[in-house]
């Protein structure tokens, strides 16, 4: 019986691992801390900095929207942050990179959601459209007619 020759297996080629992507592990973290800050404010019932009472956030932290499974909606974020933070932290490879894309995907996909609500179904007022403008003793004075 005559031999078959097997062609050379080809070289597997891996990629290098690339390094960290320190910036998205930095904007990963202030996410963190302020979904860390935001639960704590849920769980312990307490205002918020900047908000008075009855303004928008008291209102978006008091209403239905805020809990999701029974755990505030700001752990759910701080678990995300906190994932794609570890995921950014590590040597960047094509698995992780597209795991990382998917997590933020799949994050401002939500973060959309929860800005449709708090505009169209609790009527909340935007925490930055108070905050952009200077309070009333900063403003210029409008001119006497």
């Amino acid at each position: 019986m005559a031999k078959v020759k097997r062609a050379a297996a080809e070289p597997v080629v891996v990629a290098p691992a690339g390094r960290p992507d320190w910036i998205v592990v930095a904007l990963a973290l202030v996410g963190l801390g302020i979904a860390g800050y935001l639960t704590a404010l849920k769980l312990g019932g307490n205002q918020a900095f900047l908000c008075r009472d009855g303004g928008g956030c008291d209102i978006v932290q008091a209403s239905r929207y805020s809990l999701l499974a029974g755990v505030p909606t700001a752990m759910w974020g701080a678990a995300l942050y906190l994932a794609i933070a570890v995921l950014a932290a590590l040597p960047r490879t094509l698995r992780r990179w597209q795991a990382t894309f998917m997590l933020v995907s799949a994050a401002v996909a939500f973060s959309l959601y929860l800005t449709y609500l708090s505009v169209f179904e609790i009527h909340a007022r935007s925490f930055s459209r108070r905050t952009s403008r200077p309070p009333p003793a900063i403003r210029w004075p409008s001119p006497s007619i």
